[in-house]
This record gives C-alpha cells, sequence and structure tokens, in this order.
C-alpha cells in the first residue's frame, strides 16, 4: 500500500476534483466547461463529421475560438467512433484512468519492494505537482501518448525492433514531439538497416505533415506567458526591458543558454560523468528507456514550444533514482531538482527559474547518456540481436 501511495493520491484528488469541480482548491486554473483541451478536439471533430469541406481556416467550433492545432488524424479518428462534444466528459474521466494505469506502472517500476521514505515522499510529489494536476483538468491529448508511449515500453523487448519502430512512428504522426524519442533509438542502433528504417521514416512523417505542420505551428500560441523551452529565457528578457525580439532570435539566443549551461555542468562534473563508464552493475535497460523519455522533453524543449504537459515524461527518469551505483546524496539531489522543475514551472514570472532549472536538468541528462552512449549502443545490439 505505501509503496503505491503517489497513485493512490493523485487518483483520490484527481477524481475528486473532477467530480466536484475542485480544482480551484488545488490551486489549478480551472476552464469552464471541463476538460478544455479534450473538448477542442471533440468539438472540431464534430463540426469535421458535418462539414466535409472543413479545413484548419474554418471557422473554430471551440468553446473559446481556439484554431484547432492538431493532426488531422485526430478528427479522422473521433468523427469514426462518432465521439461529439457531449461525450467530453466521459471521455476525460476515461482518459484520467488510462494515465492514472500508466502511472502506477511507473510508480511501481520507481519504488521497488525495498524502498526508502524519501523515495514515496519524492514521487508522491511530483504524481500531484501543477503540471500533472493541469494535464488531468485540461483532458490534455498528451496523457494518451504518455500511456501509449508506456505501453510501447512495457512491450519493447516482446516484440520486434521493425515492429517497435512502426509504433514511434505512428505516436510522431499523433504528436510530433515523439520524434524525439525515436532519435534516440537512432543514435544508439548500430545495424545500418535499422538506421536507414528510422530515416526513412522521419522522411515519411515530415512529408505526410508537411501541409499541416504550417497551420499547427501558426495556431499554437507563441510568446512568453504561454511558450516554455529554449526560447524562454529571452522571450522573458524582451517582455520586462520592451526590446523587440523575433521568435528566431529567442531560439538563436537560448540555444547559447543551453551552450554556457552545458559547458559550466562539464566543468564542475567532469569527473562523475567519466567514472559512469567505469560503473559494471549499471541496468543498462534501464537507462536505454530512460534516454527515451529524456529525447522526447529534448526535442519539446529545442522546439521552442510549451513543455508544460510533457513534464509528465520525466516520471520515467526517476528511475536513474534506484540505481544502486549512485550515491544517495546525488539520488536525492536529483529528485530535488525534478520537484523543483514541476512546481516553479507554473509559477507565472518565476516560471524563467523553472526553465533554467529545466535548462540544468536536461543538459545533465544530455552527459549522462553521451558518458553511456556506447555500452548502450553495445547493449542495443544485443538486445536487438536476441529480438
Amino acid at each position: 500500500m505505501v509503496r503505491t501511495t503517489p497513485t493512490l493520491l493523485l487518483g483520490f484528488l484527481g477524481a475528486l476534483s473532477i467530480f466536484t469541480d475542485g480544482w480551484s482548491k488545488l490551486f489549478v486554473p480551472t476552464g469552464h466547461p471541463s476538460f478544455g483541451d479534450l473538448r477542442s478536439i471533440t468539438s472540431t471533430a464534430e463540426c469535421f463529421a458535418e462539414n466535409p469541406n472543413w479545413s484548419y481556416s474554418s471557422a473554430s467550433c471551440d468553446p473559446w475560438q481556439r484554431k484547432f492545432n492538431y493532426p488531422i488524424i485526430w478528427l479522422k479518428t473521433f468523427s469514426l467512433l462518432g465521439l461529439k462534444q457531449s461525450h467530453t466528459f466521459a471521455l476525460g474521466v476515461v482518459l484520467f484512468f488510462i494515465l492514472l494505469s500508466s502511472l502506477l506502472y511507473w510508480n511501481l517500476r520507481i519504488i521497488r519492494a525495498r524502498f526508502d521514505w524519501w523515495q514515496v515522499a519524492s514521487l508522491a510529489a511530483i504524481y500531484i505537482s501543477p503540471p500533472i494536476l493541469l494535464l488531468v483538468e485540461r483532458g490534455n491529448s498528451d496523457s494518451l501518448i504518455f500511456a501509449l508511449f508506456t505501453l510501447v515500453t512495457l512491450v519493447s523487448k516482446r516484440i520486434s525492433p521493425l515492429f517497435v519502430a512502426t509504433l514511434l512512428a505512428f505516436l510522431s504522426y499523433l504528436k510530433l514531439f515523439v520524434m524525439g524519442a525515436m532519435f534516440m533509438v537512432l543514435c544508439m542502433e548500430r545495424k545500418w538497416y535499422f538506421r536507414l528504417l528510422y530515416i526513412g521514416l522521419f522522411a515519411i512523417l515530415l512529408v505526410s505533415l508537411k501541409e499541416q505542420l504550417p497551420y499547427i505551428r501558426s495556431f499554437t500560441a507563441i510568446k512568453f506567458w504561454t511558450s516554455f523551452g529554449i526560447s524562454v529565457a529571452p522571450l522573458g528578457f524582451a517582455l520586462f526591458t520592451g526590446a523587440e525580439i523575433s521568435i528566431i532570435q529567442s531560439l538563436a539566443i537560448g540555444l547559447i543558454l543551453i551552450v554556457v549551461v552545458m559547458l559550466i555542468l562539464l566543468l564542475a562534473l567532469s569527473k562523475h560523468y567519466k567514472e559512469l563508464t567505469s560503473l559494471d552493475n549499471l541496468n543498462l535497460e534501464e537507462i536505454r528507456i530512460v534516454s527515451m523519455y529524456f529525447g522526447v522533453l529534448l526535442f519539446s524543449f529545442l522546439a521552442g514550444s510549451s513543455y508544460d504537459y510533457r513534464l509528465v515524461f520525466l516520471i520515467p527518469i526517476m528511475l536513474l533514482t534506484t540505481l544502486e551505483n549512485s550515491c544517495m546524496e546525488w539520488k536525492k539531489a536529483f529528485a530535488v531538482m525534478m520537484i523543483s522543475v514541476m512546481y516553479i514551472s507554473r509559477l507565472g514570472i518565476y516560471s524563467i527559474v523553472g526553465d533554467l532549472l529545466f535548462t540544468i536538468l536536461l543538459s545533465h541528462l544530455f552527459f549522462i547518456y553521451a558518458a553511456l552512449l556506447p555500452r548502450l549502443s553495445k547493449s542495443f545490439k544485443t538486445s536487438s540481436t536476441a529480438d
């Protein structure tokens, strides 16, 4: 029972808030009608089913008049299943329990049979953090993507690498940020024909979405209060100084910031990163899994889009706190940084601090991945051969 405290706590608070509309008591900004992001899909799918001439430039069907900024496959699927705006609440509840099931899986995988209390407390704090609660309140589609990605993770060793690649490509078609995970698999893959496969899938994805991506990007709000990631620090600076700065300039400045952070980390922790290559008892399979979720987060961050909902992909990275070879102080410091990112990311102007912490966290994960890449590639080759 104690092991599952994080999931039970989220399940209780989430269900109570959904059925009593009590999100404001948890300091979660509440939209009415409920499940706003999911409602954007169901309402537009209803219009799509009724109007054979629907296009991205059609009048918005969303209750808040937001333009539809998802791939059209969402509308085709929902309309084919006959799902309309009137089904939104029921679908939102189902989506919540799907997310909860996937989080229960990670809960049990991160908190082992033998655990420390700090692990339970840390994971519980993350499970009821503002981004996770907002993900539930909005009924955002990232909940479904995370659950499906978790399912792929669960069955990846039982199915062929070709099928894994196909599933990842399908998820990338639903939400482009999953391409980050595909890129990580590509980096670990040593067999040339599988590399060609992933490169081919990248090309197919971009070609199939080329007409939709400009609309998706233009209908996604790009400003300081709604867009996070690589561009948030320069956008925030421009907001308070009154300086004019383009999206390209903000991305360039953000990239420079990342490089500076990485150089500082490399100088401060180079000994730690070198020691990773000499550890013999690391669970490379778990680190390989972590690298895929890291890829999703890195893609979202570098794209300069809102990564708030995608912070749920940080949860599997908590597996790094279970590594027996790491010192206890490092594990706790890593957990505290993750919790800080989760909570500070929703504190208005202080979200800049959250973005800087997230930059440090992603840079740290990048060096861990880079240090272990040769061993991960060898492990991945062995795994692929076995499959």
